[in-house]
């Protein structure tokens, strides 16, 4: 059976959400409780957001918009300085009262980096499936 594109992507942006909306915990060896959601650790005031490739994510509101795209494998270098063949993403941030913090990034995964105080962390890229999975931290109130 084929499944329609758009009916596709609708399948695979329900499945992210039940995902995160899912969290579930556990213990590690040495006692300590870790979050989880959809598999993926969480850091403090974490929301996980997906978005399939030249798609967008809507966040606080509309006080920030991620568009995602691009999503190549190139050489890039990575946090710790190393040159690194791998997957990347395009992100442009777009923020709603402050257009002159708009910018474009390209991301790599695991990248963590923050823009107009939002943290924002890329945990995952999925070049096959054009998924991009980012954690976002809003700023504090």
């Amino acid at each position: 059976m084929q499944i329609a594109r758009k009916k596709r992507g609708f399948y695979i942006l329900l499945i992210a959400w039940l995902l995160t909306a899912c969290g579930a915990s556990s213990t590690s060896s040495d006692g300590q409780q870790n979050t989880q959601n959809g598999g993926f650790e969480l850091m403090e005031n974490e929301t996980l957001y997906a978005a399939q490739d030249t798609g967008q994510i809507i966040i606080d509101g509309d006080q920030l918009r991620i568009g995602v795209g691009n999503i190549q494998r190139e050489t890039y270098t990575n946090a710790a300085g190393e040159m690194v063949d791998g997957v990347t993403t395009g992100l442009w941030l777009f923020f709603k009262d402050k257009p002159e913090q708009d910018q474009q990034i390209r991301a790599f995964q695991g990248q963590i980096m923050e823009v107009n105080n939002y943290k924002i962390r890329v945990v995952e890229i999925n070049q096959k499936d054009g998924m991009v999975v980012l954690g976002i931290i809003p700023p504090p109130t």
